[in-house]
């Protein structure tokens, strides 16, 4: 009997208390023991944004990191810690991790020598280079059509301004390499009939 001192009363520990606690020392010593070994893998850092309407119809943004082998195959990468969050995409890494299914879970990234890939794979892109693209959006009807459905406030807001925006899916999906430096020009009316311009 295992009992407190001092308390007046003591507390029977069975034999059914270590059975438990046997059972689940056993279970976590098993459960450490089945751990993968650690893999590493070298290769090229490729970050996809990938943007997408969830359920209310909102757009969210995303990243999906993957490492390019020298051989053109690709791996997921998993990364709680956001130890990819240093190296730009097309940079040349090393990653151990644990494999969990088609999924590399990262514990450590490293910056390794060279371009692993080299031209071997599609998906290796090269970091972007900084810089606006000069864009001219033009408001534009015809002479037997000239409707304007919207403002040119409402179009600066698409382009430029707005949450969903063309800019910032472009500065997003370039991680901070590419924008947009747009001019506007106001509705202005063609002076031919729509089908004089599209047949």
């Amino acid at each position: 009997m295992i009992g407190r001192r001092g308390s007046g009363r003591s507390h029977a520990l069975g034999s059914a208390g270590f059975n438990v606690l046997f059972i689940q020392l056993s279970l976590f010593l098993s459960l450490v023991e089945a751990r993968p070994p650690d893999e590493v893998l070298t290769g090229d850092l490729t970050i996809l944004a990938i943007d997408q309407k969830d359920q209310s119809g909102r757009w969210t943004s995303r990243t999906l990191p993957l490492l390019v082998g020298a051989g053109g195959e690709v791996t997921t990468l998993k990364d709680p810690s956001n130890l990819l969050g240093r190296y730009p995409s097309g940079k040349s890494v090393r990653v151990t991790g644990i494999r969990t299914g088609q999924k590399l879970l990262a514990t450590s990234v490293q910056p390794a020598g060279g371009n692993a890939s080299a031209n071997a794979s599609a998906l290796a892109v090269p970091p972007p280079s900084i810089r606006g693209q000069t864009t001219l959006v033009a408001l534009l009807n015809y002479a037997d059509n000239p409707v304007q459905p919207f403002t040119l406030a409402d179009v600066r807001q698409k382009v430029m301004d707005g949450p969903d925006s063309a800019n910032k899916f472009i500065l997003e999906s370039s991680l901070g390499g590419v924008w947009l430096e747009s001019d506007f020009i106001d509705w202005h009316t063609l002076p031919g009939k729509q089908s004089d311009y599209f047949g």
